[in-house]
């Protein structure tokens, strides 16, 4: 379990951002009995994956839909992460040949 700033630094985002994918509901945080926010593991897989997702030029809303869909198909996220890495590829290869 990670604290939001332990999160942030992990994923390479700012703690705002944390918080604005908590309020979208990107990111579900587990509460302490102190009303802290932990983040799970999962939450820094889950960051990697919107940051590729936005990669493709994805809205949060079309990220959002799509993490639902991993959530309730969890054999679908292989095949969307498989999709994803074949996609970045694909792109590296383009820029490789614009330059």
């Amino acid at each position: 379990m990670f604290k939001i700033g332990e999160l942030a630094e992990l994923a390479g985002v700012s703690k705002r951002t944390i918080d604005y994918y908590t309020q979208l509901g990107l990111l579900e945080p587990v509460r302490s009995e102190t009303n802290y926010r932990y983040y799970p593991e999962e939450s820094f897989e889950r960051l990697q994956l919107i940051d590729a997702l936005k990669k493709q030029h994805l809205t949060l809303e079309e990220i959002k839909e799509r993490l639902q869909i991993i959530q309730s198909q969890p054999d679908a996220a292989d095949e969307i992460v498989d999709k994803i890495e074949h996609l970045q590829e694909e792109m590296k290869h383009i820029q490789e040949e614009l330059l």
